[in-house]
Parts: C-alpha cells; sequence; structure tokens
C-alpha cells in the first residue's frame, strides 16, 4: 500500500505482504480508506482512518496483514 497522496488514479494497487500480495486501494487527499483483498480472493478488509498524524501508515499495514495473511 502506498502512502495517500503519492499515487494518483483509480487503479488496484499491490500491497506486498508476508503472506503475498494484497489488492486494492489506499484512499485519497484528507482521508485513508484501505480497501484490499487476497491474491486468492477468499480474505478482504477494508478500513477508514482520518490521518490526524503520521502514524497511521504502519498501524493500517499491520491491520491489513492481520487480517489478509492467515
Amino acid at each position: 500500500m502506498k502512502d495517500p497522496g503519492t499515487t494518483k488514479g483509480y487503479g488496484p494497487e499491490p500491497a506486498p505482504l508476508p503472506c503475498g500480495t494484497a489488492f486494492g486501494h489506499g484512499g485519497g487527499p484528507g482521508f485513508l480508506v484501505v480497501a484490499f483483498d487476497s491474491a486468492d480472493g477468499s480474505r478482504q478488509v477494508t478500513l477508514s482512518i482520518t490521518p490526524f498524524s503520521r502514524d497511521h501508515h504502519q498501524a493500517a499495514m499491520t491491520l491489513l496483514t492481520s487480517a489478509v495473511c492467515p
């Protein structure tokens, strides 16, 4: 997952995880909506964050890994 604001477009973004690559989208300016699926489609996660601090990226990646990786 790339940090919001670093890419433009609406296509799926790859998120490399310990269990493989998940695909989804990381949100837009001023907010973070992470919606990712495992590569085989068996697990999904959606998270919405209003990032008031710079700590949100690591927290989102930790949750994404816990939810998508078996």
